[in-house]
Formats: C-alpha cells, structure tokens, sequence
C-alpha cells in the first residue's frame, strides 16, 4: 500500500522548477474535487469504507495523481472510470447521476490550466468553504450550499466547476447496496394467512 506522502516525493525527486510547483498546486486541486465531491463527502460522513474512509479518499486522490503522472494524455473518461472502480469496489456504491464523468472533466480541465501556470480556477475552489458539489449538472456557475454566499459564488466562478445540485438529488441517482425488505404476510378478514401458489391462485 502506498505511504502518505510517498507521491509527492516522487514528485519532488523528478520534478524541478515550475513543473514541481505546477503539479503541487494541482496535487491540492485534486484533493478539494474529493472533498468537495457531494458523493464523497456522503461516504466519508457515513463510513462507506469504514472507520478509515477518510484515509480512502486520500488514496483515491493519490491514485488519480498517479494516473495523471505516467500519462502524457489523459482523458475525461479515464479518470471517470477511476472514479467509478473506487465507488463499487471501496465505498460501496455506485452513481447514475453522471457525476463521475463531471468529475473526470473538471480534473482533466483543471490539469491543463494549472500546467500551463493558469491558477484561476484553483485559487477559486481553494477559496470555497464548506460548499459541496454533485457535479451532476452540466458546466456552469458556482453556488454555494451556504446561502450567505451565494452571490459572490454566482458572479465569481464561471466555468470553474460545475453548477451544484442539493445531497438530496444527489442521493436519488445514487444506489448503497442494502438487504432486500422482507414483504409482511398478506392476511384475509377472517385473520388467516393468504398463503399464493403459482398461476395467482390464493390458499390459506
């Protein structure tokens, strides 16, 4: 298993001068996608990985940062399928909101800009505290779940990252694996068990 940390000095081993400091400050984007992340915020609030799921999520960034590191091209959809991996095989779930895909173009855009010495976007996820992001909608203006700041977000944080929806939507597009409900005995007026047979006939 990887040690914390151990990317980044990799990075500081082969990495020198702007290129180092580019891919730092890309490193730290990455890590607020995550967090910001409404999906994966819900798994870290609810412990889909378990007790550790915090530190899960911190891999799973790591895993990214790798992907981008030995790729010279690196595609939406491949970080999508990163993301997809994780949700079934780590945390449990999966997503049909698109939000994995979302994600996917945000960091791959992200990855561009800050390359090319382009902070702007970063400085104003950095900048964001406490919103969460489904990223299920399309591209769009930034809005803040904090009301308070809601006009600052709406004037300030075009094309930065996609438009929010609330935990709520989210959750109707996402699927947690649980038991299957156990259906009550159907009961007839005289309080005997309906016992149905195949071809719709009932006996009791």
């Amino acid at each position: 298993r990887r040690v914390h940390g151990g990317f980044t000095k990799r990075i500081n081993q082969f990495m020198e001068g702007e290129a180092k400091q580019h891919f730092d400050r890309f490193e730290a984007g990455v890590h607020r996608v995550l967090q910001r992340w409404t999906v994966m915020k819900m798994a870290v609030d609810m412990g889909w990985a378990g007790p550790d799921t915090t530190v899960k999520r911190h891999e799973l960034g790591e895993d990214i940062l790798d992907f981008f590191w030995n790729n010279k091209e690196v595609y939406p959809d491949e970080i999508a399928d990163i993301l997809d991996r994780a949700l079934a095989e780590t945390f449990n779930c999966e997503v049909e909101d698109g939000s994995a895909d979302e994600v996917g173009r945000v960091l791959v855009q992200l990855y561009k800009e800050v390359m090319s010495g382009d902070y702007s976007s970063l400085e104003k996820l950095l900048a964001e505290k406490g919103a969460t992001a489904s990223y299920a909608a399309g591209p769009g203006a930034l809005q803040d779940d904090d009301s308070s700041d809601e006009d600052d977000s709406d004037t300030n944080n075009e094309e930065a990252v996609p438009a929010l929806v609330t935990a709520s939507e989210s959750m109707s597009a996402m699927r947690v694996d649980e038991p299957p409900k156990r259906e009550e005995p159907e009961v007839d007026e005289d309080g005997f068990q309906v016992v149905k047979k195949k071809g719709g006939k009932k006996t009791r």
